[in-house]
């Protein structure tokens, strides 16, 4: 089932009229309407109003399964290209290990969609990161974030003409 027909099976479950969620979102019935159909793509910034509204997680919106833990180990980053990782409490025997990721201009996560155990938590600090969730790319601009399963494939790359900084948590 895609994020369209998820968010419509959600809404009506609810009870909520199509025209009472555009309102409550603060977008127009007829891009719900297209959202829902799969004719629109919706912001970072919408489908966190959306699940708000609907009182559900990001994670049921977008559709997250969790998958076999598989692909590189939780603090392997040596995969990455044009980016510094700076671990923010380096050896710390904890289920978090936050990290401050600085991406430069086309630096990104690889080819390859990492999969692995655990839920991460992306806040982009500044410039502009496009990732990708099992096989979805979504724009983060400055301040954007989002929360998904470490066992959804998924990569990232700086898709801006300067550096970026990210906090990124990864969680066991």
């Amino acid at each position: 089932m895609d994020m369209g027909m998820r968010i419509r099976e959600i809404r009506e479950k609810s009870g909520m009229s199509l025209r009472k969620l555009a309102k409550e979102v603060g977008v127009s019935p007829s891009f719900i309407s297209q959202l829902e159909q799969s004719k629109a793509q919706p912001s970072i910034n919408s489908l966190q109003k959306i699940a708000q509204v609907l009182g559900i997680s990001m994670s049921t919106i977008i559709g997250e399964k969790a998958a076999a833990p598989r692909g590189k180990k939780k603090s392997d980053y040596t995969q990455f290209s044009g980016v510094e990782v700076k671990r923010l409490v380096p050896n710390a025997n904890t289920n978090l290990e936050p990290c401050l990721f600085t991406l430069q201009p086309g630096g990104s996560s690889g080819d390859i969609s990492a999969t692995h155990a655990g839920e991460e938590f992306v806040l982009l600090l500044n410039g502009s990161v496009e990732i990708t969730l099992d096989g979805k790319p979504y724009q983060l601009k400055e301040g954007d974030n989002i929360y998904f399963n470490s066992g959804v494939p998924h990569s990232f790359r700086n898709v801006s003409n300067s550096p970026a900084k990210v906090l990124w948590v990864k969680g066991a």
